[in-house]
């Protein structure tokens, strides 16, 4: 990051706001509103994402920690991004699963047990993933595997039951250069654990995207930068995400929510360490792209199609 308070990526306008929802109304009119949401989202010609199926879909988390990798210290604070996380995903009817500190091929098996799923009753899909990352790649607790492998699995050939159907990827790591992967292992200790950008970001090559439609890849942080996470209070982005979705997730579309919580990364916070003048004022800003082809809210479900969400949650 230069000095000139420039944040890298921001003017790339990485976040691109579609529409809002407006919310200012009372709860009776935002009732008629939401019901009126879900009926009409069924309409092939709606502007609106599907929410009537009989399920609003699975959520999985994937949340590590400790880590078996020789150096890399434990990721102080996850956790309370995993409960807040979690939190928001059950208020808007997500059945939430929990996996925490997997090696890589059990989780890349938990990846395919998703992608096999009968999602066919589901209206979208979420997963996210709370790690340590490099440019290109993602930690699970005993090695690294590419980001890529996540989604992959879930194009319309491979995932025919969610077709048409959002499907959402939040990734909470820092994306640096292999060469700098030391510091993964260095981070500073204290109350705040923030990280000093990168230099300069070259958008074309750093992400291996396929053109497949309906997917929305939220990374904390763009492509070679770092992703600051506090010891207590959890990362900015996914404290930031989790307050924005249970507060608007049922009355504002995705796409305006995220460019929200974009800005309170980026405005939001600086780092403080007055003695490393490496580490001191420094910002963050997310990177966020979709393929999506509708606007995306999640409605309250009426009573006959809640089926007990509060009873689907799993954690590991």
């Amino acid at each position: 990051m230069q000095d000139s308070g420039r944040w890298p990526g921001l003017e790339f306008g990485l976040v691109y706001t579609m529409a809002c929802w407006n919310n200012n109304t009372n709860n009776h009119t935002a009732t008629q509103e939401n019901e009126a949401l879900i009926e009409n989202s069924g309409d092939a010609n709606s502007n609106y994402y599907n929410m009537s199926h009989r399920r609003r879909g699975t959520a999985v988390i994937f949340n590590h920690y400790y880590f078996s990798i020789n150096g890399f210290k434990a990721r102080v604070g996850t956790n309370v991004d995993r409960d807040k996380l979690k939190e928001a995903l059950k208020h808007l009817g997500f059945d939430v699963k929990v996996y925490n500190d997997l090696t890589c091929n059990d989780l890349m098996q938990k990846v395919r047990e998703e992608a096999e799923a009968d999602h066919s009753e589901s209206d979208a899909f979420v997963m996210a993933v709370l790690t340590h990352g490099q440019k290109d790649f993602l930690f699970a607790n005993d090695r690294s595997y590419k980001y890529d492998f996540l989604w992959t699995n879930f194009t319309a050939d491979k995932c025919p039951s969610l077709s048409n159907k959002p499907k959402l990827f939040f990734i909470e790591a820092c994306q640096i250069s292999t060469s700098d992967s030391e510091v993964v292992q260095q981070e500073p200790e204290g109350n705040d654990e923030l990280l000093p950008s990168k230099g300069n970001i070259n958008l074309s090559g750093d992400f291996n995207f396929f053109f497949q439609p309906d997917f929305l890849i939220a990374f904390s942080t763009v492509p070679g930068d770092y992703s600051f996470r506090n010891r207590k209070n959890g990362t900015w982005f996914i404290q930031a995400l989790a307050s924005k979705l249970k507060k608007h997730g049922r009355n504002l579309n995705l796409q305006s929510l995220l460019t929200e919580v974009s800005q309170h990364v980026a405005y939001g916070h600086i780092s403080n360490f007055p003695d490393n003048p490496l580490l001191d004022k420094k910002k963050q800003i997310p990177c966020i792209f979709y393929t999506l082809t509708k606007l995306l809210i999640f409605p309250k479900k009426p009573k006959n199609q809640e089926h007990n969400l509060t009873a689907h949650c799993k954690c590991i």
